[in-house]
């Protein structure tokens, strides 16, 4: 998976705006009051907390509200059509599909939007949009399927365990992530230390050379599938392998009934024909069992999405998906049953047993008691894949003549604002932001131009006169 940089880009005018300063729409009766202190410099926000004059001018409601049903009043503007709306902005690589899309051929682009005038001084609070689909949102917690998206909802029927690795926590007992699947299976921190890095999403489990042999382990009681059908998904990232564990269930005590099931990333020796970088995956039960490999190599330092699936017991097929797509697949059979056992263990990033370590990173691993669909493996590795960013300023005037920067939700030019909200579609506050006038920068990518393009179907911004 590659993270897009925005490069230069062709601008392509849409809507009959014909400058380059966006286009807004007034009521010829109103008018603008400067905030006071929002003329910063360019490179600064602009952003003001402090007072500013209370102002009584109409306000534009042609394409929202502006109601007045007793202080404070409150100022909505939204988006959601072409003409005069998101048609008043500047298009970078986007055109209009029933939404705002990516340009055929395009890895990225973006929207400065119109500036929303409100006719006076207001301190604008929220901003709140609508996707088409999870665009660089993490899986849902508490096993709760997603049903906003008009695709690629999550259908987490069957989860049994959920990892972010956004932080790890000491609760007294020792260093562990916690599982979000509402189960509990919170996974700790063995022989040594691993540290947490930048993920797909947000944080990500990394173990390094530099770190010895550390893994996370925790009982397998509740992820053993028994005879179940299964899936596995991960976000991976490897510089080089050299036979190393991601994820395993595993006997390491040697009982007599072994079970093993583990995804590794091969060396220059062992399986799949020698090749370092496949990814080669196994379920077996006393030696018996599918072994599966991909074709793709993953040892690029870059974000791969990684599933296991099985299908079938005792007759099985294992089968790996790269990317969203099905890159290896092996029947075979498996005697016993996969069950939890005394001495059986699931294990990150390496095992108890230290001929078997693991180096990389890690993020996002669910795992469920059934087998997905090949669609839903795919929206798996899409919600990874494409992206949706804001970014928002306050200007003293209709034209933002004080050039200040668009902002994330820390008032940085370097952050955005991103699907997090517990609910899709939730608002999204905003810094604080005092100005007659607001405009917003949505940026929208995908990691290949051949994915599908995100689109984006409404945006709406609210605040509050002063």
């Amino acid at each position: 998976m590659r993270r897009p940089v925005l490069a230069t880009m062709i601008v392509v005018w849409v809507g009959g705006c014909s400058s380059l300063n966006p286009a807004f729409d007034l009521d010829d009766d109103a008018t603008t009051t400067d905030a006071v202190g929002s003329s910063a410099g360019p490179g600064t926000t602009g952003l003001t907390t402090g007072a500013s004059a209370t102002d009584d001018t109409a306000l534009d409601d042609s394409d929202g509200d502006a109601t007045t049903a007793g202080p404070p009043v409150t100022v909505e503007f939204t988006d959601d059509e072409l003409d005069a709306e998101f048609g008043a902005g500047v298009f970078v690589e986007l055109t209009w599909s029933e939404g705002l899309v990516l340009a055929d051929g395009s890895e990225s682009g973006r929207l400065d939007s119109r500036v929303f005038d409100a006719g006076g001084d207001v301190e604008w609070t929220s901003i709140t949009w609508t996707p088409d689909a999870p665009y660089g949102r993490p899986l849902p917690d508490g096993g709760t399927s997603e049903t906003a998206f008009a695709s690629g909802n999550a259908d987490m029927d069957g989860l049994v365990l959920l990892l972010h690795f956004d932080d790890l926590h000491d609760d007294g007992n020792g260093v562990h992530a916690m599982d979000t699947s509402g189960l509990g299976t919170d996974v700790y921190v063995q022989n040594g230390a691993v540290s947490t890095t930048d993920g797909v999403f947000d944080g990500a489990l990394s173990d390094t050379p530099a770190n010895g042999d550390p893994y996370l382990s925790a009982p397998a009681t509740v992820v053993a599938p028994g005879t179940a059908d299964f899936t596995w998904s991960m976000w991976v990232r490897a510089q080089s392998c050299d036979g190393d564990t991601f994820v395993s269930i595993d006997s390491a005590a040697n009982l007599a009934e072994t079970t093993s099931i583990w995804v590794e990333c091969l060396g220059d020796v062992g399986g799949c024909g020698g090749v370092p970088g496949r990814v080669l995956a196994a379920a077996r039960w006393n030696d018996g069992g599918p072994l599966t490999c991909t074709n793709q190599t993953i040892d690029d330092g870059l974000w791969h999405h990684l599933v296991l699936r099985k299908q079938g017991h005792p007759v099985t097929t294992l089968s790996l998906f790269l990317d969203g797509q099905l890159d290896g697949a092996t029947m075979g059979n498996v005697a016993g049953s996969l069950v939890d056992a005394d001495g059986v263990e699931l294990a990150l990033m390496g095992q108890s047993n230290p001929a078997f370590p693991g180096r990389g990173d890690l993020d996002e691993l669910a795992i469920w008691h059934r087998a997905l669909s090949d669609t839903e493996i795919a929206d798996l590795y899409l919600r990874g894949a494409r992206y949706l960013r804001f970014r928002v300023r306050g200007c003293a005037d209709t034209a933002c003549s004080n050039d200040t920067a668009f902002v994330g939700p820390d008032a940085s030019p370097n952050t955005s604002f991103v699907d997090r909200a517990p609910m899709p579609g939730a608002e999204q506050p905003l810094p604080p932001v005092v100005a007659p006038a607001l405009q917003y920068e949505a940026s929208l990518a995908r990691d290949f131009p051949a994915l599908p393009t995100p689109r984006l179907r409404s945006v709406t911004l609210r605040g509050n006169r002063r």
